[in-house]
């Protein structure tokens, strides 16, 4: 008996099945074929086998099949070769199987020999030639002629249906070209009929912009506080462009037009597009607590239901249970227009963004000496889309204008600690050092009670980023005093004075927005003021001031009843108060005082203070004092009110 030969397997399933072995006795094979009942081989031999069972392996794979009706298949051997006891002349050099054939779940086996001829004398023998001979070339070469054959058919098909299609779009493009000829001559062209009538006729299918991840080139933009108008120049020939998922949902749908000097749109078209996956071939995973797939075919995506091509049964599964041999496609929204247009017109696709916005901030850096303070004003752009956009010309609008968002706002610390900043924008280097280069913002125009701050010229907008450009710096005046307003109580009171600011700019007008103040270059407060006209007086308080207080001390003088033409009677009452004002400050300050009333009817001031310091405005009376530095002033008057 020959010796025994151990083989080990390992299985796809190294986890379950951890190592198989499998123990080949060739002795043992070799003695039931001789007691076999025939004996129809007994004088055939098979030489010893060095190599590991061919059957059964899963196909293409060097995995075993070793379950079967819930028990484990040993592999073993299906194919051998046979040689007869009278083959005296024939040398067997090796004998073994054909791993690189996959088809089958059989591994071929074959053996090498040298077949030695005797020589005319009988007295010797020579080696004629060394022939080898392997049983299953002839089988592999049919298999291989047989796939080259069916690839060549499958090429020579895909050629044929190429060059036909080929040729279909060239006389489809003559056609068109014989038909822009004639649009030519006649300078116009009509989009309406019957299908009869199409093939006379130019019809125009526009749109489908592409907006995809990657940037859209040529596009002009109006960017308001919560929403930007996109125009996009397009021609009769785009044909289609389409929006993903996530661009379309940044659209305002119903704002998409399509608009020219000489254009005419008989129907506007929206639809979804996607590809179904029904039919296509996937893998599967039968068993859960298995990580082997197998091939099946969807049959319907909604549901997930499939084919099994191991038992072709049919059942639903869970996502995580199918496998893609390609990428699934992702559905698109598509805008078909049917137009009439004139020749070579050109046309703009516009709709509303409503993830570009801008807005104003402003540095107000004050100096000792006002004459060299300024007003500094940037643009903010903000995209917060999931697309690039190449922006050919910009125009930034500002004043009350009311447009709706289909979106909420974004938070501005939406992309984990907010958008910065991104740095002005630079242009391309040459190798040499030079400065940076940004877009210019124009001075502002007016337009039906509307500013429009214009960028001419092409820079990007990344996805979610923000860029800031400077703008105006208007001449600026500026006054800083402290401010006491206040309404009138008959009771005694104190505080501190108000640190207030008088700004006014002369024929600029200023959007609204969010101020940094800085005196000296220190920040000292932050404000937002709404939009301001040109020449108009803004005023403004950051806090209170410690070094300026006041007290009021109240007095009720009178009281008396008057009669009014309708027999209503009205209580009028006098009052003197004394006021106070300290300052603390190692400078002089102007303080400006205000006491609000009710309503200015039956308001008198009767006493004013000895320099006549105050004076009725309205409901109010009003006053300006000025205090030294570490001063102290008082002052005293009398008013009638209700």
């Amino acid at each position: 008996m020959t010796k025994s030969i151990r083989q080990c397997f390992r299985c796809e399933d190294y986890e379950r099945i951890n190592l198989v072995y499998v123990l080949v006795d060739t002795d043992a094979s070799r003695k039931n074929s001789a007691e076999s009942d025939t004996q129809c081989l007994k004088d055939f031999f098979e030489v010893p086998i060095t190599f590991p069972p061919t059957y059964k392996y899963v196909l293409n794979s060097d995995v075993y099949q070793i379950e079967k009706n819930e028990e484990v298949r040993r592999p073993s051997y299906t194919d051998h070769i046979l040689i007869s006891t009278f083959s005296n002349d024939l040398e067997i050099i090796q004998y073994s199987s054909i791993d690189d054939v996959k088809l089958s779940d059989h591994r071929p086996v074959f053996a090498d020999t040298i077949l030695h001829q005797r020589s005319k004398n009988n007295d010797m023998f020579k080696n004629t030639s060394t022939e080898k001979t392997r049983t299953t070339n002839n089988h592999i070469k049919t298999i291989v002629k047989q796939h080259l054959l069916t690839f060549l058919m499958t090429i020579a098909t895909i050629t044929f249906v190429c060059i036909l299609s080929f040729l279909v779009m060239c006389q489809i493009l003559i056609k068109r070209q014989t038909q822009k000829t004639d649009m030519q001559q006649t300078a116009q062209i009509n989009i309406v009929g019957t299908p009869s009538s199409v093939e006379s006729q130019f019809i125009h299918k526009i749109i489908k912009t592409r907006l995809r991840n990657n940037s859209i080139n040529g596009i002009h933009i109006q960017i308001y506080d919560n929403i930007a108008e996109v125009s996009q120049s397009i021609t009769p020939y785009d044909l289609p462009v389409t929006f993903s998922q996530q661009e379309w949902y940044d659209i305002r749908a119903d704002s998409i037009r399509l608009v020219g000097n000489c254009v005419n749109v008989r129907a506007q078209i929206l639809s979804f597009n996607r590809t179904s996956l029904n039919g296509q071939r996937v893998m599967i995973k039968r068993d859960i607590d298995s990580d082997l797939y197998t091939d099946g075919i969807m049959i319907d995506e909604t549901r997930n239901l499939v084919e099994d091509l191991i038992d072709n049964t049919y059942y639903t599964i869970t996502n995580d249970r199918i496998r893609y041999l390609s990428i699934p496609s992702v559905g698109k929204f598509s805008v078909d227009f049917v137009l009439e247009t004139c020749t070579n017109e050109q046309v703009y696709l516009r709709y509303l963004q409503n993830k570009i916005k801008w807005k104003v901030r402003y540095d107000l850096l004050l100096a000792s000496n006002n004459t060299d303070s300024i007003l500094q004003a940037y643009a903010e752009i903000r995209n917060d889309g999931g697309s690039s956009l190449v922006v050919n010309s910009a125009k930034l609008f500002s004043g009350d204008i009311n447009i709706q968002s289909t979106s909420g706002s974004v938070d501005s610390n939406a992309y984990g600690g907010g958008a910065s900043d991104a740095p002005l924008f630079q242009s391309q280097s040459n190798g040499y050092a030079s400065a940076p280069s940004y877009p210019a913002v124009s001075d502002a125009e007016e337009l039906v009670g509307l500013y429009i701050f214009s960028i001419n010229e092409t820079f990007i907008l990344d996805t979610r980023s923000s860029y800031t450009l400077p703008m105006f710096r208007p001449i600026i005046d500026i006054e800083r005093y402290g401010s006491i307003e206040k309404s009138f109580l008959p009771t005694d009171n104190r505080g501190n004075v108000q640190r207030t600011y008088r700004l006014r700019v002369e024929q600029t007008f200023l959007p609204r927005g969010q101020v940094f103040i800085r005196e000296s270059d220190q920040l000292v407060g932050e404000i937002y003021w709404p939009d301001l006209a040109s020449n108009e007086t803004n005023e403004f308080t950051l806090g209170q001031d410690p070094d300026l207080r006041y007290i009021e001390r109240v007095q009720l003088n009178s009281r008396r009843k008057l009669y009014q033409t309708n027999s209503s009677r009205i209580v009028l009452s006098t009052y003197t108060i004394d006021l106070h004002l300290i300052n603390n400050k190692p400078r002089a300050m102007n303080i400006e005082y205000r006491l609000k009333f009710s309503s200015q009817s039956n308001l008198k001031l009767s006493e004013n203070t000895t320099n006549n310091a105050l004076q009725l405005d309205g409901s109010s009376i009003i006053g300006t004092f000025e205090l030294n530095a570490n001063d102290e002033q008082q002052y005293k008057f009398t008013f009638e009110t209700e």
